[in-house]
């Protein structure tokens, strides 16, 4: 996937013209350059499995095992960062699958920097069913964060830190791996993400950085964001939850009006 990126402070690259490098240096300071070149975002799914088994908890927090297997490929793969990220937040049910979630989109990206350091606790092994309900709790909890991350400016993305865990808004604001190399004689840039956390993290930062904003659908127990695309003013994310709606606020206007003609025709009847 070839993407145009708007040029901001935050970068040092800027696709301007996708089949033309541009390298150019910044007139307010000369050791910085501008790189405008094409790039190109990859995501290689690790499939596989976790092993709930061999799985440990330490200072509350979980260390899950994953074991690849590439034999395990789901019948249509996500390698769209983007595809990864849509199919995570516009999933209604709660608690959030852990285990469904990683047949899709392969490795989610949890392992040795989700323990805890500062615990001196021993670390344990974890019951199945306490291993599923901490993972899927994870799970939601990533879902609510990228979330409030695409409707919040990235300029205050610290605020999250108010109400979700530190170490996670800081993998938020985790630059994404960025690499200039050269094909058929012109530079382009390629990202290469290998888990299915690393792809939606990398998905928000670029639509950020395209100056992308994004609101929450006005139905209720909605959970997606979407795009704004125009000035028109929208409220729902498509057009099922505004038919919805829609048809839901007619029916309350009807039995309101109902309701008011009943108490009319009451307050009329003699002896009443």
């Amino acid at each position: 996937m070839l993407l145009n990126l708007n040029q901001t402070n935050e970068i040092l690259f800027h696709v301007r013209d996708t089949n033309k490098p541009h390298i150019m240096s910044h007139h307010s300071d000369s050791s910085r350059l501008v790189i405008r070149v094409p790039v190109e975002v990859r995501f290689q799914p690790t499939y596989g499995s976790y092993i709930p088994a061999r799985s440990i908890r330490e200072g509350g927090l979980t260390h899950p095992v994953f074991e690849p297997k590439p034999s395990e490929k789901p019948p249509i793969e996500f390698t769209d960062p983007w595809k990864v990220r849509d199919y995570l937040l516009g999933t209604q049910c709660e608690p959030l699958d852990y285990t469904e979630f990683s047949f899709w989109s392969g490795r989610f990206g949890i392992g040795e920097a989700e323990l805890s350091l500062e615990s001196e606790r021993k670390p344990r092994r974890m019951h199945i069913l306490d291993w599923h309900a901490a993972m899927d709790e994870d799970l939601i909890e990533w879902k609510q964060l990228f979330t409030a991350a695409l409707i919040l400016p990235q300029s205050k993305w610290e605020l999250l830190e108010k109400d979700f865990p530190i170490r996670k808004v800081r993998q938020l604001q985790k630059p994404f791996p960025l690499k200039i190399g050269w094909l058929g004689g012109l530079p382009i840039g390629t990202v290469i993400l290998e888990t299915a956390l690393d792809a939606i993290v990398t998905s928000i930062q670029i639509d950020k950085l395209q100056g992308a904003q994004f609101q929450q659908c006005a139905r209720p127990n909605c959970p997606r964001v979407f795009k704004l695309e125009s000035r028109h003013e929208r409220l729902y994310c498509d057009t099922d939850c505004a038919h919805y709606m829609a048809v839901k606020n007619s029916r309350a206007r009807a039995a309101k009006k109902s309701s008011r003609n009943r108490i009319s025709r009451q307050s009329r009847t003699p002896g009443s």
